[in-house]
């Protein structure tokens, strides 16, 4: 495990120095790969995945960030990994965003985003149409607030599914074996934020 952390510390401090800033690129290099594979592996078989079919990438990006665009990959930011200490807090990242593909919350989000934006659209007409058949201007304001609750009611089920990513991931941890201790590192680089 020791060892894994030695090649993933060395990896991201060369790239760091040698990237230029700018656009955010994905950091290849077959070294780190494997790395970041043998370390996911008992987290994404804890999570029921397939450690053949999920792949975790480093994105070359300073903010502290991860997360999933489907259900094959793990992106983590370079900033992010750079502020970890050791191997199992780079794990509880992983666990948290292995629970977000064994819970299905991709499939979830886009279908309470396209939810949100659909009372959206329809509080928008509604509104529109009510202010111009009264002549009532001040009732087209009713829309912009149909338009916020919608975004609140979604912002409500995304803090759900962090909720459950998070207790899920220390889960997995604990079946991988893995010293849960680095999912409260984790949480405190992110306190305040």
């Amino acid at each position: 495990m020791q060892h894994l952390w030695n090649v993933i510390t060395a990896a991201l401090v060369w790239l760091a120095m040698t990237l230029q800033a700018g656009a955010a690129t994905l950091i290849r290099d077959a070294d780190l790969e494997h790395a970041l594979s043998e370390l996911a592996r008992p987290i994404l078989q804890a999570a029921g995945l397939s450690p053949s079919t999920v792949q975790v990438l480093i994105i070359q990006d300073d903010s502290m960030n991860a997360f999933i665009l489907d259900n094959n990959h793990i992106f983590i930011h370079s900033g992010l990994m750079l502020r970890m200490t050791n191997a199992a807090m780079l794990q509880s990242v992983i666990a948290h965003e292995a629970a977000h593909i064994a819970n299905g919350h991709i499939a979830r989000r886009s279908q309470n985003l396209a939810r949100a934006n659909t009372i959206t659209g329809l509080g928008i007409a509604l509104a529109a149409a009510a202010a111009a058949a009264s002549g009532r201007s001040e009732l087209a304001g009713v829309g912009l607030g149909v338009g916020g609750s919608a975004r609140r009611v979604f912002m409500s089920h995304t803090r759900a599914e962090e909720a459950a990513a998070d207790n899920d991931g220390l889960r997995y941890m604990e079946r991988a074996n893995i010293d849960t201790r680095g999912f409260t590192e984790v949480l405190n680089l992110f306190r305040g934020q």
